[in-house]
């Protein structure tokens, strides 16, 4: 965890199918970095991954993304993914035989919290995962 300020990584993202599972690789590899790589927060690293994946993937099928944006304060991490649609994300519950659209569900599922918000001409969705130990929550509990 960090003591000062806060730690702050961005990547550009394209519009190409390799930008989920770049990102989600980028997102370890910093996470790592900053949380030391140990086991303590695996389960956190492993999170983050899963979210940006589909925050990723969202923005891709729904709009163009701009950027993953990857921040470490003292007790979470924030992990922002902006496009270029103004349409905010609708969580929605998939019937049973439906492939996909669970998306979000699994964000909520893992986030301690989640939103987003319009800017001009884009959007921004987040989530965060706290870091102290037994603290993640769905988002809304």
């Amino acid at each position: 965890m960090t003591s000062g300020p806060p730690l702050d990584a961005v990547l550009p993202l394209d519009d190409e199918p390799t930008a989920a599972p770049f990102a989600r690789s980028y997102t370890i590899a910093v996470l790592d970095r900053w949380l030391g790589g140990g086991t303590g927060h695996a389960d956190v690293v492993d999170a983050a991954a899963l979210i940006t994946t589909e925050l990723v993937t969202n923005a891709l099928r729904h709009s163009t993304p701009d950027a993953l944006r990857l921040q470490l304060r003292d007790a979470s991490v924030l992990i922002t993914v902006t496009d270029t649609n103004t349409h905010l994300p609708v969580l929605r519950t998939p019937s049973p035989g439906d492939v996909g659209g669970r998306g979000l569900e699994l964000v909520t599922a893992f986030a301690t919290r989640f939103g987003c918000r319009c800017f001009t001409g884009h959007k921004a969705v987040w989530a965060e995962l706290n870091l102290r130990p037994g603290s993640t929550a769905a988002c809304g509990r």
